[in-house]
């Protein structure tokens, strides 16, 4: 009788054991799960092929935002007011837009997302080079469109992530504005996707004169199937004439 209980006893004693083992694991498994997320979160900014170029399609964006923020921030106060006194007056303080924290929150806000146009760039493999395609025609759609628009504004928003303290800390000094070489203070000074061999006081070509596109679209020939299609449908005009 006594070994029994003592066993019954065992058993008990066992169970708590068994649960926190349990939870242990499913913690385990939890942590190895969410540094496996923000491991391949982290590798984005590195993993993107071409990164220079990817990295001044973000630069052109930001640029852009500085311009229009140029236009807007003068004259403009943020009203810190509030909160309420014991008379129902309203008190705090009322600082300058530019220097508040809602001026670089909304500067930043639009800088990957619509109506930027980062999210329709598309690497162009023959080049190596991320670029807008030149006319519908020779833009890539399907699964492999939707991969490189998603590998674009991931890089873009890891990029202003990791650059923001800097970015901030710039714009507040006022050491980067609508003025600035934008794409050279992102893309070489901060980020480093960019190496000293790349010249920014230069425009990149444009697609024209990078790649011969429109050349090879006006000379492209008609297949032959097309061509006496065409050629019917002139004589069937003529006749009718």
């Amino acid at each position: 009788r006594a070994s029994a209980c003592c066993g019954v006893h065992t058993m008990r004693a066992s169970a708590p054991r068994a649960r926190s083992r349990s939870l242990r694991a499913r913690a385990f498994a939890f942590a190895l799960a969410l540094a496996l997320v923000v491991a391949r979160a982290s590798s984005i900014a590195e993993a993107i092929e071409a990164k220079c170029s990817a990295c001044r399609a973000v630069g052109k964006s930001l640029a852009k935002a500085l311009r229009e923020d140029a236009e807007s921030a003068n004259g403009k106060v943020v009203d810190m007011r509030g909160r309420l006194d014991s008379r129902g007056r309203r008190y705090g303080k009322r600082i300058s837009y530019k220097v508040s924290e809602l001026r670089f929150v909304e500067l930043l806000d639009g800088v990957c997302d619509e109506p930027s146009e980062v999210g329709k760039y598309q690497l162009h493999e023959e080049t190596n080079r991320w670029r807008i395609p030149p006319n519908p025609v020779k833009k890539i759609r399907h699964a492999r469109g939707k991969q490189m628009k998603t590998e674009i504004l991931g890089y873009c928003h890891r990029v202003i992530e990791e650059s923001e303290e800097a970015l901030q800390a710039a714009v507040l000094e006022e050491r980067l504005d609508a003025e600035s070489n934008v794409e050279e203070f992102l893309c070489r000074n901060v980020s480093k996707a960019c190496d000293e061999s790349v010249d920014f006081s230069e425009e990149e070509p444009k697609d024209n004169d990078f790649y011969d596109d429109e050349e090879k679209e006006s000379k492209r020939v008609e297949p032959p199937k097309k061509q006496a299609r065409r050629s019917k449908a002139k004589k069937a005009a003529k006749q009718e004439l």
